[in-house]
């Protein structure tokens, strides 16, 4: 698909993804991100849900932040620009400009996500408010997440 086809009169003629469906992708993606890590715990032998609940740093901690960021990464960056979740529900992410994200793109997005939930979820709550569905984290990257064609 070429990019210049998204543009017509200079404007982007996505359809933006609403709270809904990204709730659900999201959902999905955290379905899969605990299998993966239940996985890991009986492998490693870590306790994934006691370590990550420490306020202290702990190995558990750790491991379960690199798994998670790289799997956001990896799928986001990937041919489909979407993760497992955000496939499911016919979705993906792209930059304002129509490009795929770059690895250091996806990565400010995943950040972002954590300042969107640690100030009370209004991070997340912006896309019912913006017209083009846009959370936090979707501004700090200057990313959309729209429905895939």
């Amino acid at each position: 698909m070429e990019y210049k086809d998204l543009y017509s009169n200079n404007s982007p003629q996505y359809e933006y993804a609403g709270f809904g469906l990204r709730l659900i992708a999201y959902f999905i993606d955290a379905i899969v991100l605990s299998i993966i890590l239940k996985l890991l715990s009986l492998v490693f032998g870590f306790d994934f849900n006691t370590e990550i609940s420490k306020v202290t740093y702990s190995p558990g901690g750790l491991v379960a932040f690199l798994v998670s960021i790289s799997y956001f990464v990896y799928f986001e960056t990937g041919i489909h620009q979407a993760t497992i979740g955000k496939r499911m529900m016919d979705l993906k992410v792209i930059k304002q400009d129509g490009t795929p994200l770059s690895k250091v793109d996806s990565i400010f997005r995943y950040l972002g996500k954590i300042l969107s939930a640690i100030i009370f979820l209004i991070g997340y709550i912006m896309v019912i408010f913006d017209d083009k569905k846009r959370a936090l984290h979707d501004r700090i990257a200057s990313t959309y997440v729209i429905k895939a064609k």
